[in-house]
């Protein structure tokens, strides 16, 4: 017993995962110290534009982790310091047009809302856009060496200086501009903490035919991650329109109680199994690593099991009396994590083979699927719409498919020029 926990523990992807959760703690625990200072100095008219500036923020901040990253982490040898240098050109020329975007469509946005402050707000916000590219190759080159503690500290140490220091700006009186303050600050200790990294760096060149692919791939991998990200919303969408005010509010509850924890687990998991599979596929061990890839996703999935029956101990506990009548719904949805955890492991092969246009394909395959079946059946209460949600994201194992049953030899490897 004693080996067997001292492999598991000295193991690469066990280890990563444990970095990657960490980050997400420590995420999670300053985040909820920001909400409560927050709440504490902000008025509800502040905080709501405070919000409202961060979601604008995020939603273009989105188009700037495009799969450049994913492309350095796993080509070749061979090709890695031609398509380095020339992500690292993609990644400024992205930053860039966005700084200007979030710019210029700032003053239209505050108007949208009727929210002047919003406008000063979100042009502060933009010029973050601009920090990341100049550390960007090494970052990628981080992933790629599977050097997750050094990665995960790092996040976790800007995640802290962003939550603290909105805290900190707030007991200075710096009101809803400590929001916009703090994310720049978090931008320069990213350029710190990242620039110090022993990794190798690469100055932007532009090869055409290697920039070309590379921004095909980018946007097809984009595609396919903007898919997963509405995979996880989508129930929520139509859960609006088909139930009413009552029995959304229990849904919402419950996607947030439930589903929660298995999304902060599954995305620690993956974010530190891509990269170990790149480095797997380049040794030659695909098959280990799909072996040990699957062990481990089913051990978490065990978790979200657990959680689906620890449901009715801990929400009561947790929560206030009146969200009671959530709990069957909490404990149906919690198993949604599983399917999730699957698809989106053998996802991570796909993605790893240089397959971004299946990957994208089978990934708006499995989200098409999901909704139309929600829509053939209308469930009209919580528990009935958790319930076929719950069916239908098998739907979402079509990747699994792909890589469990058709043969590798029509799944090789595109090389990057």
């Amino acid at each position: 017993m004693a080996l067997l926990l001292q492999k598991i523990v000295t193991d690469k992807l066990f280890r990563n995962t444990s970095w990657m959760m960490l980050t997400e703690a420590v995420s999670k625990i300053s985040r909820l110290l920001t909400v409560v200072v927050m709440a504490a100095y902000l008025s509800p008219e502040a905080f709501g534009i405070a919000a409202l500036a961060l979601a604008c923020h995020e939603l273009i901040r989105i188009f700037s982790r495009a799969g450049a990253g994913a492309v350095v982490i796993g080509c070749s040898e061979e090709r890695l310091k031609r398509t380095a240098a020339n992500a690292s050109l993609l990644q400024w020329i992205t930053c860039v047009v966005l700084t200007g975007l979030q710019w210029s469509i700032a003053e239209r946005i505050a108007l949208f809302y009727q929210e002047p402050q919003l406008e000063v707000l979100l042009k502060t916000l933009a010029w973050t856009y601009l920090c990341y590219p100049l550390v960007a190759v090494k970052v990628f080159m981080l992933q790629r060496q599977n050097r997750f503690r050094y990665f995960s500290l790092a996040n976790a140490a800007t995640v802290i200086t962003d939550n603290l220091a909105i805290a900190a700006l707030l007991f200075m009186g710096e009101g809803i501009m400590a929001v916009a303050y703090a994310k720049i600050l978090a931008a320069l200790v990213w350029i710190l903490v990242f620039g110090f990294a022993k990794v190798e760096t690469l100055r932007p060149s532009f090869h055409r035919a290697t920039f070309v692919r590379l921004t095909i791939v980018s946007v097809q991998l984009f595609l396919a991650d903007s898919l997963r990200a509405l995979r996880f919303q989508v129930d929520v969408f139509i859960a609006a329109r088909l139930l009413d005010p009552l029995y959304f509010g229990y849904y919402s509850f419950a996607k947030s109680a439930g589903v929660g924890l298995s999304q902060s687990l599954t995305q620690a998991f993956l974010s530190s199994l891509y990269p170990y599979i790149c480095e797997q596929l380049r040794a030659g061990r695909e098959q280990p690593a799909l072996r040990k890839a699957t062990l481990f996703a089913g051990t978490i999935a065990l978790v979200f099991v657990l959680q689906s029956l620890a449901a009715p101990i801990y929400i009561p506990i947790l929560f206030n009396s009146k969200w009671d009548a959530a709990i069957p719904i909490v404990s149906i949805l919690c198993l949604t994590g599983i399917t999730a955890i699957l698809a989106d492991t053998f996802s991570s092969f796909i993605r790893a083979k240089q397959q971004a246009k299946p990957e994208m394909i089978l990934m708006a395959a499995s989200v098409a699927c999901f909704v139309f079946t929600i829509l053939i059946f209308q469930p009209n209460n919580g528990i009935a719409l958790a319930s076929v949600t719950t069916v239908a994201s098998v739907f979402w194992l079509l990747p699994m498919l792909y890589v469990k049953k058709i043969p590798m030899m029509f799944i090789q490897p595109k090389v990057v020029t």
